[in-house]
This record gives C-alpha cells, sequence and structure tokens, in this order.
C-alpha cells in the first residue's frame, strides 16, 4: 500500500502555476492547505488494504475499528488526562515515529524485492526464449545440414554431368578436326583425278584427232596408189608400197586400241573417283549435322555452367548464415552463462542465523563482545570484522555493500572480465 496523498497535496499547494489554475478564494490557495497537508501526513497510520474476495469477506466486520489508532477523549476524562498526555506525549510522537520510519522502510524493501522478482521473472522469460531459440535454432541447423548435403550431391552430380560434357565436346572438336583433315584429302585427291581425268580426255581427244589425220592420209595415198596403179609398171615396187602401208596401217591400228584401252581405264579410274565423291558428300553431310547440333550442345553446357554457379553461389551463402548463426548461438550461450553465474549465488545463498555460528567461517575466530559478527551480502555467511571489510556493488543494491574476501575477489574477476 502507497501513502503518498500528503506528498501529492504538497507537491499541487507548492507548483508555481497553481495562480493560474485556481481562483484567489480556493483552498489550495489559502494558508489552511499547509496545516491540511500535515494532517494529511497523519493518514499515513492507516492501513487499507482492500480485500475483494468472497470468503474473505464473509468473515471480516462490515466496520473499521479506528481505536487502535484514535483515542477521543470524553469530556471528565480530559481534564483528569491533560497532564498524563502531556507526559506521554514526547514517547508517544517517538514511538510513533520509528514505527512510521520502520514502516515506510518495510515499504520499501517489499518494493524493492517485487522489482527484483519482476527482473528476474523477465531474466527466465529471456531464459527461456533464448533456449526456445536454440532449440529453434537447433532444427534450423538440421535443415540446413540436409540442404548442404542435398547441395553437394547436386554439385558433384553437375561435376559429372560437367566433365562428361566436357569429355564429349573434346571428342566431338577431335572428330571435327579429322573429319576437317579428311575433307582436306579427299578434295586432294578429287582434285588430281578431276585434272588426270581431264588430261586424259585431252590426250584421248587428241590420239582421235591423230588417228582422223592419218586415216586421211591412208586413205588418200590408197586413191593415190589406185589412181597411179595403172600408170606404174613397176608391180615390186607398188606391192612394196603397199606392204610399207599395210604395216603402217596395222602400226596405226594397234595404236589406235592401246588408246582405246588407256581411254576405258581412265573412264574406270573417273568412275571410282565419283563414287568416292559420292562417299565423301555423304560423309560431309553426316558431320554438317552434327555441326547443326553443336550449337545446342554449346548451350545446354553454358546452361549447366549457370547452375553450377548459381548452385557454388548458394552454398556460399549458406555457409555464410550458418557462421552468423553459429556466432550468435555462442553469443547467447556465453549470455545464459552469464546470467546463470550471476543469479547462482542469489539462488543458492542462505542467511545463516547469528544462534547458529560462533566462529568466522574464513579465519575460524571466536565472535565475543568486541569482535562482531558481520553478514556476507552476497553468499549470506557470517564473517568477522576483518573477513568482511570488503564492499561491493551488488545488483540487488544501489550501494556498495559488505562482503567477504572470496565473494569479493569472485566478484572483481566477474565484473573485469565482462568489461573486457
Amino acid at each position: 500500500m502507497q501513502k503518498k496523498l500528503a506528498d501529492y497535496f504538497q507537491n499541487i499547494t507548492a507548483a508555481r502555476n497553481l495562480p493560474s489554475y485556481y481562483e484567489s478564494w480556493a483552498l489550495l490557495r489559502q494558508e489552511d492547505s499547509i496545516s491540511l497537508t500535515g494532517a494529511l501526513l497523519g493518514l499515513n497510520v492507516l492501513d487499507c488494504n482492500l480485500q475483494l474476495e468472497n470468503d474473505y469477506l464473509q468473515h471480516q466486520p462490515l466496520s473499521v475499528d479506528l481505536s487502535l489508532y484514535v483515542k477521543t477523549p470524553t469530556i471528565p476524562t480530559e481534564t483528569l488526562c491533560e497532564d498524563t498526555i502531556s507526559q506521554d506525549s514526547g514517547l508517544i510522537d517517538e514511538q510513533m515515529k520509528t514505527v512510521l520510519d520502520q514502516k515506510n522502510y518495510l515499504e520499501e524493501r517489499n518494493r524493492q524485492l517485487m522489482s527484483k522478482i519482476e527482473n528476474l521473472n523477465k531474466t527466465m522469460t529471456r531464459s527461456c526464449s533464448l533456449s526456445n531459440g536454440r532449440a529453434q535454432f537447433q532444427v534450423t541447423d538440421r535443415e540446413m545440414s540436409e540442404d548442404m548435403s542435398r547441395l553437394e550431391d547436386e554439385i558433384h552430380t553437375l561435376k559429372a554431368r560437367l566433365s562428361e560434357t566436357e569429355d564429349a565436346e573434346n571428342t566431338l572438336r577431335q572428330q571435327l578436326s579429322d573429319t576437317k583433315a579428311l575433307n582436306v584429302d579427299l578434295y586432294e585427291k578429287l582434285r588430281i583425278a578431276e585434272e588426270a581425268t581431264s588430261k586424259a580426255q585431252r590426250e584421248l581427244k587428241k590420239t582421235k584427232q591423230h588417228w582422223q589425220q592419218e586415216k586421211e592420209q591412208l586413205n588418200q595415198t590408197i586413191a593415190l596408189l589406185t589412181s597411179h596403179n595403172s600408170h606404174n609398171s613397176d608391180e615390186t615396187k607398188k606391192d612394196e608400197e603397199n606392204q610399207s602401208l599395210r604395216e603402217q596401217i596395222a602400226n596405226k591400228f594397234e595404236e589406235h586400241i592401246e588408246t582405246m584401252r588407256m581411254l576405258s581405264d581412265k573412264q574406270h579410274e573417273v568412275h571410282d573417283v565419283s563414287e568416292k565423291l559420292e562417299k565423301f558428300e555423304e560423309l560431309c553431310k553426316e558431320q554438317t549435322e552434327k555441326l547443326k547440333k553443336y550449337p545446342e550442345m554449346e548451350e545446354e553446357l553454358t546452361e549447366l555452367r549457370v547452375n553450377y554457379a548459381d548452385t557454388y553461389k548458394e552454398l556460399m551463402e549458406c555457409r555464410e548464415a550458418l557462421k552468423e548463426l553459429g556466432f550468435h548461438l555462442s553469443e547467447s550461450k556465453l549470455r545464459i552463462v552469464e546470467l546463470k553465474e550471476e543469479f547462482l549465488p542469489l539462488s543458492e545463498a542462505q542467511w545463516e542465523k547469528d544462534s547458529d555460528v560462533s566462529n568466522c567461517k574464513s579465519c575460524d575466530v571466536l565472535f565475543s563482545y568486541s569482535r562482531r559478527k558481520h553478514h556476507c551480502r552476497n553468499c549470506g555467511a557470517i564473517f568477522c570484522q576483518s573477513c568482511s571489510n570488503a564492499r561491493v556493488r551488488l545488483p540487488s543494491s544501489s550501494k556498495a555493500v559488505r562482503v567477504c574476501i572470496t565473494c569479493y575477489n569472485h566478484l572483481t574477476n566477474r565484473q573485469n572480465s565482462l568489461t573486457d
């Protein structure tokens, strides 16, 4: 229960902008407001905690008994008890002041404990959220590892396909180069065969012309011989000439037969060259079809390379994401460990009773009237003056409090590590 009505009323009466909101005849602008502030301060002795539960309201009285706090003197007793009241007023005021101070201290202590409990609840909620985030991260990590394995398998498959495609490409290039070399050889042979055929045709044509000329000459000679046969008287001479002419005709006929044989051989060679040319044209068509398919294979190879690059990029991004998640997870784990170390002494500490301890926990010195007992505000144990002379600021206190040497060293080392 917060009793701040008197403080609020005093802040209102002491405000500088009070005349701008209230008239001059208002109670807050009169001198009686000062005495009213003092009277409101006396209301702090009253405790009014509303309990709205049905069971509690059935067993409670309907009226509040103020006799414990306020005593109204009657007229006869006022004259008799005036001296007694004047004597005990100072003592009552001191006791009331002490009670009020203790009550305010307890309320403030209760408020601090409530705030500490809220902070601990927030810390526990944050720890639960961190544990949930850790579980989610483990699930995500498992999924990412599965994706990584799947991506690595795909990369191996793509590498195998890429190597096969490169081997096929190299094979096709080798076949293309071999085909080009074969085409060059066939073109050279065809050119040589065509030149030989044209040369043979020219020679055959010349031979035919020469044979025609010789045949005409022989006919002319025979005509001359027949025309002059009657005029020649020497038969022997005519026979010799005829014999020589017959021999020349036989020789020419043999030459003609030889020329015809050479012509048939050349025709056979031309036929063979034509067949080779047809086979070469068919081979050229096949190689042309393969060359037409070559751009499609190049496009497929380019697509495979692009897919490999994209997959490798995704793999790198997944690795970077895993590194970042691992870094955040390590930070979260470190923060959880720090929180556990920070609140472990508060959860395990037990406040020792003075009656249960007779010696110092550190130096084992016996306590006496001259050697007082001092509690460590961190672990709750009892020490002497020299063993608990250190002071350090705890999370539960705003000022430095007394702690033992062991707790002081532990807390100092932890603060130094957090600062670094």
